[in-house]
Formats: structure tokens, C-alpha cells, sequence
């Protein structure tokens, strides 16, 4: 099955008092289902617009600049890797050092990185470039797509040395992503086909339960660790996310259900 890349997040805090008085959220958010033909997606675009709605609402309206990227075009043009790294310069024209910038990607991947329709892929080192152009200093990467695993390596040799780097990713280097099916394992926040891998997260990101370590954050970690059985259970044990990051696990962001 096609692979789906999720957002491209970080956040790198000594206090959640910090980020809210100094950080903002840069960002964009990418859904693809239209690849012209056999190879469509169904429910990319719902992940996607998932993935924005819970940024926007745990962050707030006054702290985020997140834009939402569709194949659903007024104009009617295929998306291109151009039109997403003119949104994130776009998103984080004003951002400082201090601030995160989130890149999600849902949609078709491959062996060598992002697929995107009319046959472009995006590997590892292309999308650091764009990711270093912007000057926030926390980068945090979701990406949703087949074999998403395979980019964590490059994205780390790549992109700016100086830029905190987390990446989280819905499989393997060497596995394809799973949709959601309809009936007794339907996924709870797209229930029928969007991604597996993102609906489980985001749910237990809002469960305030998976605050294992009791600091009053739901940690990526935590919200990983309680959704990968899930994931797993509905994917029949064929997907294996991944975390990576260059910073310490509990120096990163972390998520408040208000």
C-alpha cells in the first residue's frame, strides 16, 4: 500500500511555561490522495486535515501558523514539493530560533523518500534543505507513508546541525503503511480509509491516561507507546513506527489535553 508522511513537528522546552511565553508553531500539513489514476489514496487528506486540527487546538490560534496542503487545488494543479517548500518559507517567515516548525505528510512514499504525484520523490537530503531555510530551531518530522522509516538516517545527516531534530514515522525502512478498515477494528479518529498509524496516535495523544511518568504531559513517547499495540493489532503486527531525535526524549515537547 502507499505510504503516507505525516508532519514535520519539534519541540525542545526546559518548561511548558517557556514555549508558552517565548514559542511559536510553524508549519505545514500535507494530505495527498489524487495520484491521477490506480495509484489514489483515500483518506490522506482527512489525516491531514486531523493532524491540523488537533496542532492548531492544543497549540492555539495566537501561537501557530500551520497551513494546510491538499491535492484538492482551486487552481487545479498537481501538488509539487515546490508548492509545500513555499508554504513552510511561507509559515516561517517570521520565526526565531526559539520557535518549532512542524512538517506532517500524509501520502504515497517509497524506498527513496516522499512520493508525490506526476512521479516526484522527495528524498531525505531535499527535504532537509527545506526544512534548514526556515530558522526555527526545533524541527519536529511525521511522516505517514510507506517505508517513511528509511528517511530518518538522512534527514539526520542532512539537515542543519544546529537545528533540534525529532522525527517520528508510521513504519519501517522496509514496510508499507496500513489503512483503516471499516468493522470491529476500525480506527478511532478516521475510521475507514485513512491512516492506521496516524488515527491511534493522535487518540492517545488527547488521553490524558497515557501521562505514564505523571509530569502533566502526554509525551510522543507515551502517546507511542500506548498506541503502537494498537497499531500493531489492526496492521496484523506489519508496522513498526519509529522515534528518533537529537535531543533527549523528555527534553521534548510535550501535549496538554485541556
Amino acid at each position: 500500500m502507499p505510504h503516507k508522511l505525516v508532519s514535520l513537528a519539534l519541540i525542545f522546552l526546559l518548561s511548558p511555561t517557556s514555549l508558552a511565553l517565548a514559542s511559536n508553531v510553524h508549519g505545514v500539513i500535507v494530505g495527498v490522495d489524487d495520484y491521477g489514476g490506480a495509484a489514489d489514496l483515500e483518506g490522506c487528506e482527512e489525516d491531514a486535515k486531523a493532524m491540523w486540527g488537533f496542532l492548531s487546538q492544543h497549540f492555539g490560534p495566537q501561537r501557530t501558523r500551520l497551513s494546510l496542503l491538499t491535492d484538492t487545488r482551486a487552481d487545479g494543479r498537481t501538488l509539487s514539493w515546490s508548492t509545500v517548500d513555499a508554504a513552510l518559507q511561507r509559515a516561517g517567515r517570521h520565526a526565531q530560533p526559539e520557535d518549532y516548525l512542524y512538517l506532517y505528510y500524509s501520502g504515497h512514499g517509497n524506498r527513496r523518500g516522499l512520493a508525490l504525484p506526476g512521479g516526484e520523490t522527495v528524498d531525505g537530503a531535499r527535504l532537509a534543505a527545506s526544512l534548514s531555510k526556515v530558522k526555527a530551531g526545533h524541527v519536529f518530522v511525521i511522516l505517514d507513508s510507506c517505508f517513511s522509516g528509511a528517511l530518518i538516517a538522512p534527514l539526520h545527516r542532512a539537515l542543519d546541525a544546529s537545528k533540534r531534530l525529532f522525527v517520528l514515522t508510521a513504519v519501517s525502512a522496509s514496510e508499507t503503511a496500513k489503512t483503516c478498515q471499516v468493522g470491529p477494528n476500525a480506527c478511532p479518529v478516521n475510521k475507514s480509509g485513512g491512516s492506521v498509524f496516524t488515527s491511534w496516535l493522535l487518540r492517545a495523544m488527547r488521553d490524558r491516561k497515557n501521562d505514564r511518568n505523571r509530569d502533566g504531559w502526554v509525551s510522543w513517547r507515551e502517546a507511542l507507546n500506548s498506541a503502537g499495540a494498537s497499531i500493531a493489532n489492526v496492521a496484523l503486527r506489519a508496522m513498526h513506527p519509529s522515534l528518533a531525535s537529537r535531543v533527549a526524549l523528555d527534553m521534548t515537547p510535550q501535549f496538554y489535553e485541556r
